[in-house]
Order: C-alpha cells, then sequence, then structure tokens
C-alpha cells in the first residue's frame, strides 16, 4: 500500500458526516483496492489526472470546497501549481511531503508539536497546525489469512539480539551507518538485519557490506534480504527482528508503524527539522518516549540497554499491538475528532478575517 493511502484510509470512515463533506480528487489513473476503498469512503471522487490546472481549478472551484487538503507536496506527480492558484479559500499540506511547500497559498501544514516544536515556526512558508497528540493516524493491515500472532522476541531462540531496519537503504546515510556500527560494537555477538528491494542484486549487498566494514564490522553481523514475497510475508518477517533502528536524519514512518503492530520497539534519533522528528513524535505517542535519543552516544547506549534487558523486550513484544491500537496514533475514532476540530479551526479564522476586511 501506498504510504499515504495506508494513514488516510483509516481516517476517512470515521469523520463525522453530519458536519464534514468529503471529496477526494484523483491525480492518476491507476487503481486498486485501496482506490475503490477510498472511492466508497468519500461523498465525491474526481478524476483530475486528465486536467489541466485550469480546468482542476474550475471543478473544484464548483464544489465550493471550504478546505483543501494537498496530499503530495513537491513529489511525484504533484499539482502544486494547482494550489497555487488557490482554488479553495483555505488550503493546507498534510502526509505525503514532510516539509514546506514554500508555496504562499498553502496556508496551513498539519503536524504536531514534536514534528514541528514551538519556535520552528520560521522554517516554513504555512502556519503550523498541530494536532493535540500526533499527526497522522495507522491504518493496520487488513490481510486475508493474516496470522495475528505477535512472536516473541527472537534472542530468545538465537541467543543474540537481532537489530534491524526495513527502510529504503537511500534513508541510510554515512552518519547512520556509523551509528549502527557503534551500536553493533556495543552489544557483542548482536546481528543487524537490513531488509529492502535493492538488496536482491550482489552489487548493492557487496557495496552495503563495504559500509559497514569501513566501520569494522564483519559481514557476518549483517543479514541482507531483499524485499519479501508478499505484504503478509513482510509482516511475519519482524518476528526476526528484536528490535528497530531509525535512520537519520530521514526518519521511517510507515516501517516504524508496521514494526509496532508486530511488537517490536525501535529506537530514533530526534533531528532538527521534521523528516528527523517523526520518529520521536510515533515513539512518545505510543509510551515509549524513553526511547528518543538526543545525539548518537545516547542513541548507541539507548539500544544497548534497551537490548541487555531481554525481560523489557518480552513486555514490549507482549503488550506494544494494544499500545499502538489505543494510544493516538491508532485510535482512529479520537484522531478523528481531533482532525476535524482541526480543520474547523481554519475554517473560522477564515471567515473571522473575511469579517473583518468587511469591517474596514
Amino acid at each position: 500500500r501506498h504510504p499515504v493511502a495506508q494513514f488516510l484510509g483509516h481516517l476517512l470512515p470515521q469523520f463525522d458526516r453530519r458536519d464534514v463533506d468529503i471529496r477526494l480528487y484523483a491525480n492518476q489513473a491507476k487503481g486498486d483496492n485501496i482506490t475503490a476503498q477510498l472511492k466508497q469512503d468519500a461523498d465525491g471522487w474526481h478524476p483530475i489526472h486528465d486536467l489541466d490546472d485550469s480546468a482542476a481549478e474550475q471543478l473544484i472551484r464548483s464544489h465550493e470546497i471550504d478546505v483543501l487538503i494537498d496530499l503530495s507536496g513537491h513529489t511525484g506527480g504533484n499539482r502544486m501549481p494547482l494550489f497555487a492558484r488557490r482554488p479553495a479559500p483555505v488550503q493546507a499540506a498534510w502526509l505525503g511531503y514532510s516539509g514546506t511547500t514554500g508555496l504562499a497559498a498553502i496556508d496551513y501544514i498539519i503536524a504536531d508539536e514534536n514534528v514541528i516544536p514551538p519556535g520552528d515556526e520560521h522554517h516554513f512558508a504555512e502556519t503550523p497546525l498541530r494536532l493535540p497528540d500526533v499527526y497522522l493516524c495507522y491504518d493496520p493491515p487488513n490481510l486475508t489469512g493474516f496470522t495475528a500472532t505477535v512472536a516473541p522476541p527472537p534472542v530468545l531462540a538465537n541467543g543474540f539480539v537481532t537489530f534491524g531496519t526495513y527502510n529504503k537503504l537511500d534513508k541510510v546515510s554515512d552518519a547512520t551507518v556509523a551509528c549502527w556500527a557503534a551500536v553493533l560494537k556495543a552489544v557483542p555477538d548482536s546481528r543487524l538485519l537490513l531488509k529492502a528491494k535493492p538488496l536482491e542484486m550482489d552489487e548493492v549487498r557487496q557495496a552495503t557490506a563495504a559500509r559497514f566494514a569501513a566501520h569494522g564490522i564483519a559481514v557476518e553481523r549483517l543479514l541482507l534480504k531483499s524485499q519479501t514475497a508478499s505484504a503478509l510475508l513482510h509482516f511475519q518477517s519482524y518476528s526476526e527482528i528484536d528490535i528497530c533502528l531509525d535512520p537519520f536524519p530521514y526518519n521511517g514512518t510507515t516501517t516504524t508503524c508496521d514494526a509496532f503492530w508486530m511488537g517490536v520497539p525501535m529506537v530514533t534519533l530526534v533531528g532538527d527539522r521534521f523528516i528527523s522528528r517523526v520518529g520521536s513524535s510515533l515513539l512518545r505517542a505510543v509510551g515509549l518516549g524513553d526511547l528518543v535519543a538526543e545525539n548518537v552516544e545516547d542513541y548507541v547506549a539507548i539500544a544497548a540497554r534497551l537490548a541487555s534487558d531481554v525481560p523489557r523486550l518480552e513486555r514490549i513484544r507482549a503488550s506494544l499491538r494494544h499500545d499502538l491500537l489505543t494510544s493516538p496514533l491508532g485510535d482512529a475514532p479520537r484522531f478523528a475528532r481531533s482532525f476535524e476540530a482541526a480543520l474547523r479551526q481554519t475554517w473560522r479564522t477564515w471567515c473571522a478575517t473575511q469579517q473583518d476586511r468587511a469591517a474596514s
């Protein structure tokens, strides 16, 4: 599933349709089972992939949209020029791009106090619209034949701790490699599992091993795996990891939530920008704020301390799925009420501005 759809799909059915009318503007022709579900959960589905900006603007204006939300930012296939035409009185950015659009026509960026802490407003062209808990809501997998049982920590059977990440290799920066190498050195006999599609190629495997070898980590301590054949196998493969390690400065999001769903905790390093604070936001949302590091040395110490506490790993494994589902990150009805309230406030602010202009 596309990450944006994974977070959006969980939210749509929870909106109060007595107060909210939802229209989705689809900017791609392709469709799948998620597309069908989104169509079902929306009040209107409007393809605009074949419309130029002028035609799309006219369509949106004809629907008298109050608040228009962009889900792409500056990623591929975006419609930033359309938003620049301001087809709706209030416009906001959310989910698809962890940073400012730089567009004056987008009024708000939907966030929380962890990803955009007080004092960071000057980094954004938009006004931060901070939700009270966390800025997104996770949609757990709904897979045919999915085995819901969370496996015990593999350290119990292996006799050694396995760290891991399923993030794209592009996110594994040189600083991240150096930090993870330090973690492996701090935890004797531990392993690091990396799973990403490019690792199916020998040259990528060799290059990845060489990056760790430069920091004194033997290839035998690395478990390099390619993409799994199905979503079911992907989730089941979390049973091979004791502790996930978050890359930096570009943190994981979907992979982190998937890990929580499978009972696997994560260590993250909080940074100085939105993309470097996502891990902190997600961990704090599920009550694991003590696994947020302030610097690399702290990151290594937290990972080593958690690796040495097998009873805690067992407790986390047994409770994290429940903690996720009952937290703001997994409680869709609770999140929807907060989201509705935030959007309603943006509309009231716009209306008050119009009244002030009329009065002057």
